[in-house]
């Protein structure tokens, strides 16, 4: 199997597993929602952490796609500046193709686990709670 193979099914499955855990959270939200208080509205206490875990899911889902926008935005800019250097100097093109840092990708990478840790966590202490109910 070629490198970019893999690449391509990291790129998916992360991708996938992003939208499934931006998904769970709204609907982990909705299900706080569904057992407040029906006087006052209030949130069971026991719910406040899996609501707060909830949002910062949501949270660290924007983190994750702002901060691989910002590195890959500054990776092209820095490299085409490199290239059209390079390629004024020498005369030659360079392969534009082969560059990937590993620390581009780095802040998306970490951000990405986060949130799959949060949503996983909150759902854990959601279940709990309804657990407690039956």
């Amino acid at each position: 199997m070629r490198l970019s193979k893999c690449s391509e099914f990291y790129t998916t499955y992360s991708s996938k597993a992003s939208d499934v855990a931006r998904q769970l959270a709204f609907a982990g939200i909705g299900i706080v929602w569904v057992f407040r208080s029906p006087i006052d509205g209030s949130i069971p206490p026991d719910l406040l952490l899996p609501l707060s875990l909830y949002s910062v899911t949501l949270g660290l889902d924007l983190l994750q796609y702002l901060s691989a926008s910002l590195m890959w935005g500054r990776l092209e800019h820095k490299w085409e500046k490199k290239w059209f250097k390079e390629k004024k100097e020498l005369g030659i093109e360079s392969n534009r193709d082969n560059l990937r840092p590993k620390y581009v990708r780095l802040p998306q990478t970490i951000f990405f686990y986060l949130k799959q840790a949060t949503i996983l966590v909150a759902y854990i202490l959601t279940a709990t709670f309804v657990w407690s109910l039956i």
